[in-house]
């Protein structure tokens, strides 16, 4: 994905946001890393212990 700063903040807003309202205690984490061989690349991850997205609800 090919993203200015505003653009990325807003994403990574939204992902944070939306895994707190599925915590019932409120844990989760984000983990940002760079790739080793090439600067450039940053790898995002949000995870959360809510139940996540009913099946039929997927797109």
């Amino acid at each position: 994905m090919l993203a200015d700063r505003v653009q990325i903040e807003l994403i990574l807003r939204n992902l944070v946001a939306n895994a707190l309202e599925a915590l019932p205690e409120g844990r989760g984490s984000l983990r940002v890393h760079a790739a080793p061989a090439d600067a450039a690349h940053v790898r995002f991850a949000v995870a959360d212990s809510g139940g996540g997205i009913a099946a039929p609800m997927r797109a």
